[in-house]
C-alpha cells in the first residue's frame, strides 16, 4: 500500500475496508503512519477511520481492470452514490452527469467519478454501471460484507439517492451537494468549492432578476411567476420534463405547479413558432368583427 499521505487519504475513503465499529482487523503500519502525518484539525474524517485493513488499493473500470487509488491524487473526485433501482426521475440525473463528465474530460480537467452502488445484486450493478463512463467501487465487496459502501454513506451522511460528494485533489470533502451544484451550474461550477458556488449563486440570482417575471403557457391555466423555490432543500420536480431541478422556477403557488426556467424558454419558443405558422385573429380584425 502506498504510504503517500494523500494517497492514503483517498484510500481510506475509497479502497480499503474501514471499521467504525471496532473490528480487530490487522493494521498496515505504513498506512497508519502516513494517515497520522497527514491528518489535521480540519480533517474530522479521521476519527472514523482508525483501523485499516490493507487488502485493496484500487477501484475498477468497465473492463474490470484495477485502477490504483494513487492515480487519483491531484484530481477532483466525485463519489456517486446511486442504484439501478432508483425510480424516475431520481435516476434521470445519471445522463446529466455523463454529459457533464464528458465535457470536463474534453476540456482536459483533472476530474474523475467513482460509482458507489447500492444495488442488491451484481446483475443490476453491472447493467447500471454500463451506462456510466467512469470508475466504480468493486461490487464483489458484498461478499462477505460490503463494509466500504455503508461506511462512506454514514460518513458523508448520504440519506437519499442519487447523491454526489465532491472531494478536492488532496481528498478533502469540498461539497456534499454535488448533484445540486452540477444541475445548477454545469461545467462552469468546476471544481465546486463552496466559495465559488456562492459567487455563482449571486451571478445566477442577478441574471434571474433581469428575466421576464411572469409567463403563461398552454399546460397551465394560471400565470406563472419566476421565483426562488421555497421547498427544502430548494428542489422541485419540473411539471414539463419531470426531472428534479433546483432553486429557480416559474411557479403557480396556488397549484404548486413548478416549471424549470430552461423548459419555459423552450415552451415559449414552441408557442412563438406555432403562432408564426398558424397566426390567429389580429387585434385589428377582432375589433372590426365586434363593430359589425
Amino acid at each position: 500500500m502506498c504510504s503517500c499521505p494523500k494517497a492514503v487519504h483517498y484510500a481510506e475513503f475509497l479502497c480499503l475496508e474501514v471499521s467504525t465499529v471496532g473490528y480487530n482487523w490487522p493494521l498496515r503500519i505504513e498506512g497508519i503512519t502516513g494517515l497520522l502525518q497527514y491528518r489535521g484539525s480540519n480533517c474530522s474524517a479521521y476519527r472514523y477511520l482508525c483501523k485499516i485493513r490493507g487488502e485493496r488499493d484500487f477501484v475498477v473500470d468497465h473492463d474490470s481492470r484495477e485502477v490504483k487509488v494513487s492515480s487519483l491524487v491531484g484530481k477532483t473526485v466525485g463519489l456517486y452514490f446511486s442504484s439501478h433501482s432508483c425510480p424516475h426521475p431520481y435516476r434521470g440525473f445519471t445522463p446529466t452527469l455523463v454529459v457533464f463528465y464528458e465535457q470536463l474530460k474534453q476540456q482536459g480537467k483533472p476530474f474523475e467519478i467513482i460509482f458507489i452502488s447500492s444495488d442488491d445484486d451484481e446483475e443490476a450493478f453491472t447493467k447500471y454501471f454500463g451506462s456510466m463512463p467512469w470508475l466504480a467501487l468493486p461490487f464483489g465487496e458484498k461478499k462477505p460484507r460490503r463494509t466500504t459502501k455503508p461506511t462512506l454513506s454514514k460518513y458523508f451522511e448520504v440519506i437519499w439517492l442519487p447523491n454526489l460528494v465532491i472531494l478536492s485533489p488532496d481528498g478533502k470533502t469540498v461539497n456534499k451537494e454535488g448533484q445540486e451544484a452540477i444541475e445548477r451550474f454545469g461545467a462552469e461550477g468546476f471544481p465546486f468549492a463552496k466559495e465559488m458556488e456562492i459567487e455563482l449563486i449571486k451571478a445566477l440570482d442577478d441574471e434571474m432578476e433581469k428575466r421576464q417575471q411572469t409567463v403563461t403557457i398552454a399546460q397551465h391555466p394560471h400565470i406563472l411567476t419566476l421565483s426562488k423555490v421555497p421547498y427544502t432543500p430548494a428542489t422541485y420536480t419540473c411539471e414539463l420534463c419531470n426531472l428534479f431541478e433546483t432553486r429557480w422556477a416559474y411557479r403557480c403557488p396556488l397549484c404548486y405547479f413548478d416549471v424549470d426556467v430552461a423548459c419555459i424558454d423552450q415552451e415559449l419558443q414552441r408557442q412563438a413558432a406555432r403562432e408564426k405558422e398558424e397566426p390567429g385573429i389580429s387585434e385589428v380584425d377582432a375589433a372590426g368583427t365586434e363593430d359589425s
